[in-house]
């Protein structure tokens, strides 16, 4: 259970994914979703925390192993994490075909084994352990990366579907729906001509609002979030107790205390310029004033009046 969120700026992009996995009985804040791929590339996927790994290490490898020798591009580097996806998944088929039935993967794409047909009873139980794959490693990977024409998204899964956003934001994983609300709303609410041009202190604050929806709605996300802002000279991550000030500081819009130009100059510093969570902190309480004691109240989860 996931969510990871991508959207295009101006001249830049910004991706932000929780970090909670689980099993059957037991949560971990644990992960770190959106990593670098290349060097104005990120990777942030939703499903298996094993496989995605997986995919991930065996993509980054290809991706340093090709830039040694020619420059990628975006779609390149989407095509590479997709086929790792396909071939990973294919292991697993193959695996348990072998394991349970003794027969390859391409036994079960000829309908044969050592010359003779397939019965029926064991062709339903090759139908059962695909399906169990797809069930074990569904997983939908965005990878997002600057170009000469901005910042573009891609989307791929263990379907075999991929392709290129058409839209400047792209969500995935089980915390998508409540992100989308809050990224549609804001896309549709520009002008036409701003959309492909995001003020990056109103995008990047937007994206954390729309992470901060899917962990206060959704089951299994949660956690510090993984940010990653990418710009044509390369990828800035923040460190997490800045990455935690700033979705408090986009999470105290609500209550007014702290201004929308502090919020967005705040965050913005914390997540590109290298602002510390010190000297931060201290401004938003100097800026808060004898408010910071409700500010502090409403960040920890209780209800402060408004009067």
């Amino acid at each position: 259970m996931t969510v990871i969120n991508m959207l295009g700026l101006k001249d830049a992009g910004i991706a932000v994914g929780d970090e909670q996995s689980s099993n059957r009985l037991r949560k971990y804040n644990v992960s770190q979703k959106v990593v670098p791929l290349g060097e104005n590339c990120v990777y942030g996927g939703s499903g298996s925390t094993d496989g995605l790994k997986n995919v991930y290490r065996a993509s980054n490898r290809m991706v340093n192993e090709h830039g040694e020798r020619q420059k990628l591009t975006v779609g390149d580097i989407s095509g590479i994490v997709s086929q790792n996806i396909i071939d990973l998944k294919r292991s697993d088929v193959g695996r348990n075909l072998m394991a349970n039935l003794g027969i390859s993967i391409e036994d079960a794409l000829s309908g044969t084994h050592n010359g003779r047909p397939l019965d029926s009873e064991v062709k339903s139980r090759i139908a059962s352990i695909i399906q169990g794959s797809d069930e074990r490693m569904g997983m939908a990977v965005l990878v997002g990366g600057i170009t000469p024409k901005g910042f573009e998204i891609y989307t791929q899964d263990s379907g075999g579907y991929l392709a290129q956003s058409s839209t400047p934001y792209v969500s995935v994983g089980s915390g998508s729906d409540e992100s989308n609300k809050v990224l549609s709303q804001f896309v549709i609410g520009l002008p036409r001509d701003q959309r492909l041009q995001i003020d990056p202190k109103l995008g990047i604050a937007k994206v954390i609002e729309a992470t901060n929806a899917s962990t206060q709605i959704n089951v299994g996300v949660g956690g510090i979030p993984s940010i990653a802002y990418v710009t044509r000279n390369g990828i800035l991550q923040p460190g997490e107790d800045e990455t935690k000030l700033a979705t408090e500081l986009v999470a105290s819009l609500p209550t007014g205390i702290l201004s929308k130009e502090f919020v967005y100059n705040s965050t913005f510093d914390l997540i590109t310029n290298g602002a510390s969570f010190s000297q931060t902190h201290q401004a938003m309480r100097e800026v808060a004033g004898d408010k910071i004691g409700d500010l502090e109240l409403f960040l920890r989860g209780y209800r402060i009046s408004k009067d």
